[in-house]
């Protein structure tokens, strides 16, 4: 899991999500599930912590060691698409 600071730190990330186009299916709202490169599913939670920080886990080997991977961030895309739906509904 790690924090969200800025979006400077998903910069990396994001370009890898774009450049794979990986696949990015929706669980509930805040859950999803990432193809990885191996044909895989990786579980992602994006959500707020107690101090109301926006945190994004992911159930893959680098997110585990605290690096932000692509998964989180194909995630996010969703995530934040959808979030944003929901305030203008």
């Amino acid at each position: 899991m790690f924090i969200l600071k800025s979006k400077a730190q998903l910069e990396k990330a994001i370009a890898k999500a774009r450049k794979i186009r990986t696949q990015v299916k929706f669980i509930s709202f805040g859950v999803y599930e990432v193809k990885g490169t191996k044909g895989n599913f990786y579980k992602v939670k994006c959500e707020k912590n107690a101090a109301g920080e926006r945190t994004i886990s992911c159930e893959c080997l680098g997110s585990e060691r605290g690096f932000v991977c692509y998964h989180s961030a194909a995630a996010l895309a969703l995530h934040t698409g959808l979030a944003r739906q929901r305030q203008t509904a």
